[in-house]
């Protein structure tokens, strides 16, 4: 049994409740079978590997679904505190290592392809508008914004690239000794490096559509609300966020001894945030510092969520209303209804009760003239009888059948 480093072994750091642990360390290898990996446990008791001054443990292994075409990375951990005690934690990562299997690959890889090719002619014709405009390319919001998310695209064929590499290298180790342990760590956080660049291209690619309805009021009007308060909200942003640090670090000191959900800066500003939406951890607080976690509670809701967002929706309030006004004030035609409208009367059937509707969707408008109907005539000295009852807005519709008694 021998101490590896983390580079032999792809191995990243791991990170405990206590603290963080480098991917190294003395390695006990498990095999396949169950009984040589009892053996192997009981000798490892035996032997006292795990002793004083141990202060964490880690068992690692990688599981494969044939069915489902998915692996699936388990870290289970076990830290020993110097204090004494124990805490545990695990990690189950899943992976798709194999992503052009069956009919849902090929899908896969023609999308994969077809976007390759949109990223290069994209770069193509950016490096051309480059060189033309120089520096005057980037004073333009949306061409800054092409351009970020063009380079967070290369970044994804990039990490893309790495990660099938790496998995091209990790297989080739499995097969070679299939009984050996393989750590899957590493592709772990390439995975996770290019699902996290991808959905931030998705999410900037999905407000980039925001330009093609630029020319609606309705859209116009929701960006002209944080135009004009944007100044306001980003000073009421600054002190809002000076406040719930304060919070945080009286949190930290109160109860950062006594509570995980206090036991470090981030955690005490997930747990006020938490708060804020009406899910607040009183109870934990108060059975660990009662007098205290009274007076802190009520000043965090006081001031946090009456009076602070209280001003936020005051702000944002006097800004939609100022912004409504000036749309009302608009009277130039919303282009993206005046276009619905035109398009809802091309496929929409003409009425028959409104020629002036069918003749403007045709492109004519000239009203044709009607030939009004016949009624007989009334013979004097008897009554003329309808011999239907019908409703005066039906009468336009229907002829009247008389009966001369």
């Amino acid at each position: 049994m021998h101490c590896f480093a983390a580079l032999d072994i792809w191995g990243f750091p791991i990170k405990g409740f206590v603290s963080t642990y480098g991917g190294g360390g003395y390695i006990a290898q498990f095999d396949v079978n169950r009984g040589v990996t009892l053996e192997i446990v009981h000798e490892l008791f035996k032997n006292r590997w795990a002793d004083r001054q141990t202060r964490a443990m880690m068992f690692e292994f990688t599981l494969f679904n044939h069915a489902t075409n998915m692996f699936v990375y388990n870290v289970f951990l076990i830290e020993f505190p110097r204090s004494g005690g124990a805490f545990t934690q695990h990690t189950i990562s899943p992976l798709r290592l194999y992503s052009h299997v069956g009919a849902m690959g090929t899908f896969t890889l023609i999308c994969e392809v077809i976007f390759a090719i949109y990223v290069i002619v994209f770069f193509v014709k950016t490096c051309v508008r480059v060189y033309q405009q120089r520096c005057k390319y980037f004073k333009e919001f949306w061409q800054s914004y092409d351009f970020a998310m063009l380079a967070l695209s290369i970044t994804c064929i990039a990490v893309y690239a790495i990660r099938f590499g790496f998995t091209l290298d990790t297989i080739k180790r499995y097969k070679e000794d299939e009984r050996r342990f393989v750590n899957f760590s590493h592709l772990v956080l390439w995975d996770d490096v290019l699902v996290s660049c991808l959905s931030i291209l998705v999410f900037m690619a999905t407000l980039r559509i925001l330009e093609i309805f630029a020319s609606s009021k309705k859209v116009s009007a929701l960006v002209n609300v944080f135009r004009q308060c944007g100044k306001d909200l980003f000073w009421f942003g600054m002190a809002f966020l000076s406040m719930i640090i304060a919070y945080a670090f009286l949190g930290y000191l109160l109860f950062g001894s006594h509570l995980l959900s206090y036991m470090n800066i981030f955690r005490c500003l997930a747990t006020l945030f938490v708060g804020m939406i009406g899910k607040n951890n009183f109870g934990e607080i108060n059975e660990t510092q009662p007098i205290l976690a009274k007076v802190y509670f009520c000043l965090y809701m006081m001031t946090i969520i009456f009076f602070v967002l209280s001003i936020f929706l005051s702000i944002l309030g006097a800004s939609i209303d100022k912004s409504v006004q000036d749309m009302k004030a608009d009277e130039n035609e919303d282009l993206i209804e005046h276009l619905m409208n035109r398009f809802t009367n091309f496929i929409s059937k003409p009425s028959a009760n409104n020629p002036t509707n069918s003749a403007s969707a045709s492109g004519n408008h000239s009203t044709p003239l009607q030939k009004e109907p016949e009624v007989p005539p009334v013979v004097p000295g008897r009554e003329c009888k309808s011999n239907n009852t019908l409703s005066p807005h039906k009468l336009s519709k229907y002829y009247i059948t008389c009966i001369c008694l």
